[in-house]
């Protein structure tokens, strides 16, 4: 073999390398997709053919231009709709698609014939929906929990992780948060594609923290659930919760939202203690809507907490092991008491009780989100 006809070969070679890379589009993290091939009705594709589609809930809209065999792409569109996709070529009636939903991490696929304009008969066309639940881009079991779950359900705390416990996928232990059984040191939290968890030590779990939240489940638009997140993107972790924000619209929404938790719920023991007493309140409210139409528009929501937390510690005085006034501590209910009072009459501090005391834990928290339409192909 000649020295050029080796130069030959690798030139090919890492040509159709390339070639076959621009096929390969990575969909994003916090986005749908929508492709399909535009065809004539003898089945052969329409080449340059303009392609639209507009979100008709806050006026997104996207352009694109079909190759040589007639396919195109649209790869960073916002999930849900509804959407209204437009199809024009030389030559051709323009065709529209009314009423697209889109599902956050599924490529939705939609194929258009265009009709010449020439007078043609009616062809027959049998229409077939594929199953959303089987297709090349579900890499296992999954989960999708939409905002009408979210926000009907009472959920004590209404944050992020307990709305992913939701799913059967998902249980909380003393390590954290587990999906299908896994460590929970490789659960990943994810919120509009940015890491939401304890970087150095998983997520703490329900009944460990001290009550407050960083986002409530009124901010999330949708919630899913990944136990194989296959993507390299996810190389660090074996489970994936993914939360999506909510967005305002061209319309103006709000509402108002309450929880209380007595604490007469809790039942009583043997003795008729109801121990610590833990109770809860919040409140809060939600507000949409357009800044400038199909330009500009804003999110917000604010919430106020209170919760009594009970400490799980031993209390000097209820059960005596080995002479001492309680297991685990070592001393007598009566030496408490003298340190209380020397502190008290000698240097004026008050030691507070040696019984149970909860923790008052106010909290408050507040989500804004603005999101831009500066134009076609464009959103901030």
């Amino acid at each position: 073999m000649t020295r050029f006809a080796a130069w030959t070969i690798r030139l090919g070679t890492a040509g159709a390398c390339l070639t076959g890379a621009g096929r390969l589009v990575a969909q994003g993290l916090t986005a749908a997709a929508l492709e399909g091939t535009v065809l004539a009705p003898d089945g052969n594709p329409v080449a340059d053919a303009e392609v639209r589609t507009a979100n008709l809930a806050n006026g997104e809209r996207w352009r694109v231009t079909t190759s040589r065999d007639g396919r195109y792409a649209f790869e960073q569109l916002s999930s849900g709709g509804p959407y209204r996709i437009e199809v024009r070529a030389i030559g051709f009636t323009p065709a529209a698609r009314d009423s697209v939903l889109l599902r956050l991490g599924v490529r939705t696929r939609l194929d258009v014939t265009l009709t010449p304009r020439i007078p043609v008969l009616e062809p027959i066309v049998a229409h077939a929906e594929a199953d959303p639940l089987i297709g090349p881009e579900r890499t296992g079991p999954a989960q999708v929990i939409p905002e009408s779950t979210l926000v009907r359900l009472p959920l004590q705390g209404r944050d992020l992780i307990r709305a992913a416990l939701l799913s059967p996928l998902v249980t909380a232990g003393p390590g954290g948060v587990s999906i299908a059984g896994q460590n929970p040191r490789l659960t990943t939290f994810e919120v509009d594609g940015v890491a939401a968890g304890d970087l150095l030590g998983g997520v703490t779990p329900p009944g460990q923290d001290l009550g407050a939240r960083a986002l409530a489940v009124e901010a999330l638009q949708e919630l899913q659930v990944q136990p194989a997140p296959f993507d390299v993107r996810y190389g660090t972790s074996a489970g994936l919760v993914h939360a999506i924000t909510r967005s305002g619209s061209n319309r103006f929404e709000g509402e108002g939202f309450g929880y209380y938790t007595s604490r007469h719920l809790q039942s009583r023991d043997a003795s008729g203690d109801r121990g610590d007493d833990p109770s809860g309140r919040e409140a809060g409210l939600t507000l949409g809507g357009p800044i400038a139409r199909d330009r500009a528009a804003f999110f917000l929501e604010a919430g106020l907490q209170h919760y009594t937390v009970p400490t799980n510690v031993p209390v000097i005085g209820l059960d005596t092991t080995g002479g001492a006034d309680s297991v685990g501590v070592g001393f007598r209910l009566a030496s408490a008491r003298r340190l209380q009072d020397v502190l008290r009459e000698r240097y004026g501090l008050d030691a507070g009780t040696a019984g149970r005391y909860p923790l008052e834990v106010p909290a408050a928290n507040v989500f804004v989100k603005v999101t831009l339409y500066p134009g076609v192909n464009s959103r901030l």
